[in-house]
């Protein structure tokens, strides 16, 4: 399910709710409803915290491979500069 979806489906319900809280004849069904909202509400947090941590692993992947290319760059050299040295002996 792609972002815009979840989007959709999280207003739906909460237009739901925010119906059925309209509804409510008991404090019961209005306490569940309430209960219920909550749950959303800390749903929601919860992707959020999903997504910036999915965004921090990209970034650190990013990182990562940046330094890979950077170590297998300066082994090459090492490598051409001990070959180089052997040259010469």
């Amino acid at each position: 399910m792609n972002e815009l979806e979840t989007i959709l489906r999280k207003n739906q319900l909460h237009i739901l709710i925010i119906e059925a809280e309209q509804k409510a004849k008991t404090k019961k069904q209005f306490k569940a409803l309430h209960i219920l909202n909550d749950s959303l509400l800390l749903l929601n947090q919860q992707q959020e915290l999903i997504e910036a941590l999915n965004k921090h692993i990209g970034t650190l992947k990013h990182d990562n491979s940046k330094l890979m290319l950077d170590n297998a760059i300066l082994k090459k050299e090492v490598k051409d500069l001990k070959e180089f040295l052997n040259e010469d002996s």
